[in-house]
């Protein structure tokens, strides 16, 4: 009995997991809405140009899409106050930016987080790198094989340490733990010949993202 039981629950299991999933286009709307009023509230301060732009949310599993307007090549229909589609064989669906229908858009994997900041900075994140190659700021994706060994890890995790411990401190302190961080980076950047310059080329591509999405979020700036 306890066998067939424990069958059940993992039939189940797998029938849940098999199920596809669909956007909501309501809360996909507010998602939208929500980008333009952070773009708003940029001003286009902080790149020079508006942030936010066209925007797709993506479903994987049946990669239908629901975007924020409807692309140049009528690929899409309006429906509701947005526009619905599906992702074509050839895009793969990830969190990056697209070209599709005579428009570049953000793509963003459906389901979003419902935490406010986590789900205003990814679309803010994803909306950099709509925009990043006319910045002068091509995307590129360097293996980084380094920070995948022992010792890159460890020499990473200090680095973070001594500067999570920089923001915490003041004077003396904070310098100390700025110039261990420097060391620690130094020598993780040491373990191979490429390291320095692919985690330049990660930074400006995925750091520079992720700074844009905590900036411009509204996330509250401590005093």
């Amino acid at each position: 009995m306890k066998c067939l039981l424990a069958l059940t629950i993992v039939a189940l299991a797998h029938r849940a997991e098999a199920q596809p999933t669909t956007i909501d286009a309501s809360l996909a709307r507010a998602y939208f809405a929500e980008l333009r009023e952070l773009g708003t509230s940029d001003g286009g301060r902080m790149w020079g140009r508006a942030v936010n732009g066209p925007m797709m949310f993506v479903d994987a599993a049946t990669r239908t899409l629901v975007a924020s307007e409807c692309d140049a090549k009528g690929i899409f229909r309006e429906n509701n106050g947005v526009c619905v589609g599906t992702l074509p064989e050839q895009i793969n669906p990830a969190n990056t930016a697209v070209d599709l229908g005579g428009k570049r858009w953000s793509m963003v994997l459906w389901p979003v987080s419902d935490s406010r900041y986590a789900r205003r900075r990814l679309l803010m994140h994803e909306s950099f790198h709509r925009i990043q190659k006319d910045l002068g700021i091509p995307a590129t994706d360097p293996s980084n094989s380094h920070l995948a060994t022992l010792d890159g890890r460890i020499w990473m995790r200090l680095e973070m340490r001594a500067l999570t411990e920089a923001l915490l401190r003041t004077g003396d302190v904070r310098t100390r733990a700025l110039r261990d961080a420097l060391i620690f980076r130094a020598r993780r950047r040491s373990l191979a010949p490429r390291a320095g310059e692919d985690e330049r080329q990660l930074e400006l591509n995925e750091g520079l993202a992720e700074y844009t999405g905590l900036v411009t979020s509204g996330l509250p700036r401590s005093s």
